[in-house]
């Protein structure tokens, strides 16, 4: 099962490849707006979101190459 951070990891790493020079405040914002579009598509490990918040700065901050299945689904919609 897929934690909450490592959602937030996979959305973080996926945004630092779409916008790679977002400040810090706008990275928390985008990841405030990506868990709104998760929760649209009922996508869920989005609680608590602190952690999911946690693990989206990680991953835009240390970025890997490949995103997941979930991450690509969300970022087309």
């Amino acid at each position: 099962m897929i934690s909450t951070y490592r959602a937030g990891l996979a959305a973080g790493s996926n945004a630092s490849y779409q916008h790679p020079k977002l400040t810090l405040d706008a990275q928390k914002i985008t990841a405030q707006d990506e868990i709104a579009k998760r929760i649209r598509l009922g996508i869920a490990h989005l609680f608590p979101e602190d952690e999911f918040i946690k693990g989206f700065l990680d991953g835009y901050h240390t970025p890997y190459p490949f995103p997941d299945g979930l991450t690509l689904y969300a970022s087309k919609q």
